[in-house]
This record gives structure tokens, sequence and C-alpha cells, in this order.
């Protein structure tokens, strides 16, 4: 794997595409599990959410966290393809 792709195979070859599977603020309730999707964020897993993208999330609670994690190098468009390749990431830029 480099910045450019993904070396699955000698055959098969795919663009490097990073981006966050999960990312979520505090809900109102006390905890939640990060594998739930919602209005929170949460265990999204979308391509779309890569380098320079923007995504807005309520801050429903003073002192909200931000949970973020699950980085990819590369994913399908759907979940039932059952195949992603993970990677270490870089720190996010986030401002609020």
């Amino acid at each position: 794997m480099n910045e450019k792709e993904v070396r699955w195979s000698a055959r098969v070859v795919l663009p490097y595409a990073p981006h966050i599977g999960t990312l979520s603020t505090s809900p109102e309730i006390d905890s939640i599990n990060s594998l739930t999707p919602g209005s929170h964020g949460g265990n999204m897993d979308l391509p779309d959410m890569g380098p320079g993208s923007i995504t807005y999330l309520p801050v429903r609670s003073p002192g909200a966290r931000l949970f973020i994690g699950d980085a990819h190098a590369a994913r399908a468009m759907a979940r039932c393809a059952a195949r992603r390749w993970n990677t270490p990431r870089k720190p996010p830029s986030v401002s609020t």
C-alpha cells in the first residue's frame, strides 16, 4: 500500500481512497454503541468521508466528545461487498 494504490495481489490493485469509518459526537444519553449509526453519526463507513470532506454533526450536551476511528485505505461502495482495507490514519483536522 502507498498513497496511490492498495495492492491486494499481483493481479488486483485498488486505488488508495482513505476515509473514516466511524465519526460520532456524544449523544444526549449516557452512552451508545459506536456501531449504531444515527443523527449523532456512528459507524457509517462512507467512502465519501475522506480527505477534504466536511461532515456536520450535532452537539447535544455541554462538553460533548468527538469520536473518530475505523480508518480505511479502500472500500467497496456497499458493506455487502465484505472487503475493506484498514490503515493507520493521520489525525484529522477538526474545527469547532
